[in-house]
């Protein structure tokens, strides 16, 4: 229901009936709680009146996003009034393996391992090698899972997709998460809009990405970092990397050495 008041704007009886598919009586208990629990979170003129967020609901409600929001429609009744006028429209390509998933997971938690052939474009009939998992990652557009590799004798990242076959190994992880410096260690990535556009368009960046404000840093595992750079097109070499294409630009790209490729 905090999703509901703080994107919808307001909380009614009948909207948590639409969105929830409860009757009446449990929706006015519902309501009744909420109001219970918000207590001076929430605004309401009169008694029948619609509730709404009071100039203390962000500082008293924890924190969400629209995507949040987004999620909570999607999952009701197709039927539900309004639904259509939050569209997701970022695109999965494929549907990924759930027995894959599973199996990864499982090992994940057991510390063991997987003998995967995995397609890469050197090797795109794939080559064999065994993984010990640690962590499932959903990167913008498909999944990845991070693992120790065998035959690399490195943590890497391999994206489920591209694994062509899997076999569970009942063999102790020589390497855990503990030992992947690169998913332990956090980095900063300092985001600005990118300095070749004049001051106007400059501005106009910041509202958009900033709300208003000079640059944004984001914190994010090493081994992910690469992930947020091609997720967000940041330009990371002035040079090469230049307006329209690139519209915003990593300004510590230079000092986080080896992770991006920076001439």
């Amino acid at each position: 229901m905090d999703l509901l008041i703080r994107w919808e704007g307001e909380l009614t009886n009948a909207r948590i009936r639409e969105v929830f598919g409860v009757q009446a009586v449990q929706s006015s208990r519902l309501l009744g709680a909420y109001i219970a629990e918000r207590g001076d979170a929430i605004l309401r003129a009169t008694p029948r009146a619609p509730l709404t967020p009071s100039p203390r609901f962000d500082s008293l409600v924890p924190a969400s996003t629209p995507d949040d929001y987004l999620r909570l429609i999607s999952g009701a009744s197709v039927a539900l009034p309004g639904r259509d006028l939050v569209v997701e429209s970022r695109p999965t390509l494929i549907g990924e393996n759930a027995e894959l998933f599973a199996a990864l997971l499982t090992a994940s938690r057991a510390s063991t391992g997987l003998r995967i052939t995995y397609g890469s474009m050197n090797h795109p009939d794939g080559k064999e090698r065994t993984i010990f998992p640690h962590s499932l990652v959903r990167a913008p557009r498909r999944w990845h899972v991070r693992a120790w590799c065998g035959l690399r004798q490195e943590f890497r990242d391999f994206a489920l997709g591209r694994v062509l076959s899997f076999a569970p190994v009942e063999e102790a992880s020589p390497k855990t998460r503990r030992h992947d410096t690169g998913w332990n260690k956090l980095v900063s990535l300092k985001i600005v809009a990118h300095p070749a556009f004049d001051e106007a368009r400059q501005l106009l960046l910041r509202r958009e990405y900033f709300a208003g404000k000079p640059g944004s840093t984001v914190r994010v595992r090493k081994a992910l970092a690469g992930y947020v750079v091609q997720d967000l097109r940041l330009a990371t070499d002035l040079k090469r990397d230049r307006p329209p294409q690139f519209q915003l630009y990593l300004e510590n790209a230079d000092a986080l050495g080896s992770l991006f490729s920076v001439s």
